[in-house]
C-alpha cells in the first residue's frame, strides 16, 4: 500500500483535536476514509515517531490489528505545526510533485517548514538565493580524524 499524505496529515489534525492527554484511545473518524486504509497509516505514523499507538486484534478477522493512536507525540506536533496552514501544504506537495518523482514523508515536511518560512518572510537561506559574503566568526562543531590499519605499502 501506498502512503498518502494526505491522508497522514488528516490523522494528524484529528489526533491533535481529538487529544485529551491522557492514555485513552483516539477515536479516528474520517469521513471517506477506509477504517482499514487509516489504521495502516496511524502504524506508518508510529513507526516514523509521530504517534504513540495500541495495537488490538480484530474481532472477525484474525489476520488483521488495528492499530489505535493514543496521543501525539513532539515530533508529531512539530509536523503538525509544519503542515497545519492548508496553503502552506498545498505549496509543499506541488514543489515535491514538481520536482521528485518520489519523495519521503520527512521530505514534504522540510519543503512545508520551507514554505512556512518563506510565507512569513524568513531569508531563504536553504533556497540558495541568499549569498554570504563575509564571515565574521567560525565554529567547527564536529571533527573527524580517519586511522587506518593494515599492512605498510613498500
Amino acid at each position: 500500500m501506498k502512503l498518502n499524505w494526505d491522508l497522514c496529515r488528516d490523522i494528524m489534525l484529528a489526533c491533535e483535536d481529538a487529544d485529551t492527554g491522557t492514555d485513552e484511545y483516539i477515536n479516528l473518524e474520517l469521513p471517506g476514509r477506509d477504517p482499514r486504509v487509516v489504521s495502516y497509516h496511524v502504524r506508518a505514523l508510529k513507526q516514523a515517531g509521530y504517534l504513540v499507538v495500541d495495537t488490538l486484534p480484530d474481532d472477525e478477522d484474525l489476520d488483521f490489528t488495528w492499530h489505535v493512536p493514543q496521543s501525539v507525540t513532539y515530533g508529531g506536533h512539530r509536523f503538525i505545526a509544519a503542515t497545519r496552514d492548508n496553503a502552506v501544504w498545498k505549496r509543499a506537495l506541488k514543489t515535491v510533485g514538481d520536482k521528485l518523482v518520489s519523495a519521503t514523508l520527512e521530505t514534504v515536511i522540510a519543503v512545508a517548514v520551507s514554505e512556512g518560512k518563506r510565507a512569513i518572510g524568513l531569508p531563504p537561506i536553504a533556497d540558495g538565493r541568499l549569498q554570504v559574503t563575509c564571515v565574521n566568526r567560525l565554529y567547527i562543531r564536529r571533527i573527524a580524524y580517519d586511522l587506518g590499519f593494515g599492512p605498510a605499502e613498500v
